[in-house]
């Protein structure tokens, strides 16, 4: 006799969804001659997620792709995260932090993650100052 109750504790808990996103830029830098270059340290972070966790992985290098918030958080909505973590210089922790609450007031539920140089330094002064990001690393 086949018993159709399963229990929740036997079902595999669902892909979490993670989006990385280098933010776009309000903040022209006029001594890279126009060049963009992407963030290697976001590929990283995806490669070790694609290989260690079983997750869903994509990536959005908002100034490598020339998007603008709005961009952005369109690209990110389609995607339904779980989880979104950005990456910030201290020149781009408040892009970061604007995106961030963007994509919290669209998509309530997400988790927030910062990451990159400026929260490395300050961690705790981030997450006081920037109250967008749940969490730190």
């Amino acid at each position: 006799m086949y018993d159709s109750a399963v229990s929740a504790s036997a079902c595999p808990p669902p892909r979490q969804r993670v989006l990385l996103n280098n933010p776009p830029s309000t903040r022209a830098d006029p001594d890279n001659g126009g060049r963009v270059f992407g963030c290697t340290g976001l590929a990283h972070v995806a490669g070790y997620l694609r290989s260690a966790a079983d997750c869903e992985i994509a990536v959005v290098d908002s100034p490598l792709e020339g998007l603008d918030f709005e961009r952005t958080l369109e690209r990110i909505e389609d995607f339904r995260p779980d989880v979104v973590g950005f990456t910030a210089y201290t020149e781009q922790i408040k892009d970061a932090a604007r995106m961030a609450k963007l994509v919290r007031d669209r998509l309530p539920g997400v988790v927030t993650v910062i990451g990159g140089v400026h929260v490395t330094a300050l961690p705790r002064e981030t997450l006081v100052e920037f109250p967008e990001f749940d969490v730190a690393v």
